[in-house]
């Protein structure tokens, strides 16, 4: 798996010259869509099968008033079609403080588009955080959910954007030692569809590799307890 680019650089731990695949502006639209492209061939030569891509730009990153939907809409079109002779898929994430924030909207989007190598990523904490619950789920194809991301959080929600920020990138919980209905997401899609885990746990204090070694044992029992 690799993401498509957010940002031109990264500096002093912020990303700067934001670039959105959902621009209402079709030169910033193009330009990120160019920087995609060159991460298409990366993904390729890795070898990587999925490409995960975000919709548009956190709202306090925004130069202009708002995304296109018109232009998300466009932007997967043409992702797929590039996508497709590298044996690439693209999967959209939506988060809640973007203008694509929550599952029913991506998967509406994907839907839209009808690129057959395209799909809606599951995230529990971002599907949890935009007030998605696993009900919604079958509404959407099984196909289009072939790759979930897994982690565990508090089931009380940040009660403001800080909190929910810093949770989501520094502070998640392996699984089963939280709150999200894990259970009720892993019911809901396929039982083949690849895991990858994303678990920051910052105050830990673990090198790398235990926190790894920690969240692979976690959500190794929590599957062996999953009917």
């Amino acid at each position: 798996m690799i993401h498509a680019p957010i940002g031109e650089s990264y500096r002093g731990g912020r990303w700067t010259g934001g670039l959105s695949l959902a621009s209402a502006d079709a030169d910033a639209r193009t330009r990120a869509l160019d920087e995609a492209e060159l991460a298409l061939y990366i993904a390729r030569r890795i070898p990587a099968a999925v490409f995960v891509v975000h919709l548009g730009l956190p709202r306090w990153q925004r130069s202009e008033p708002g995304d296109a939907r018109d232009g998300a809409r466009r932007s997967v079109e043409a992702l797929a079609a590039l996508a497709a002779p590298l044996g690439l898929n693209i999967y959209l994430e939506p988060m809640p403080w973007t203008d694509v924030r929550d599952f029913t909207q991506a998967a509406h989007l994907v839907d839209r588009a009808g690129q057959p190598n395209s799909g809606v990523l599951i995230d529990p904490i971002h599907f949890d955080r935009a007030g998605n619950h696993a009900g919604q789920i079958a509404a959407v194809p099984a196909a289009r959910l072939a790759y979930l991301q897994f982690c565990d959080a508090p089931a009380e929600r940040p009660a403001d954007l800080a909190g929910l920020l810093h949770q989501a990138r520094a502070e998640r919980l392996p699984p089963g030692e939280g709150g999200l209905d894990l259970r009720g997401i892993l019911a809901a899609t396929p039982a083949d569809a690849p895991l990858s885990l994303e678990i920051p746990m910052r105050s830990r204090g673990l090198p790398a590799h235990e926190r790894a070694l920690t969240a692979l044992q976690a959500t190794q029992r929590f599957i062996a307890r999953t009917p």
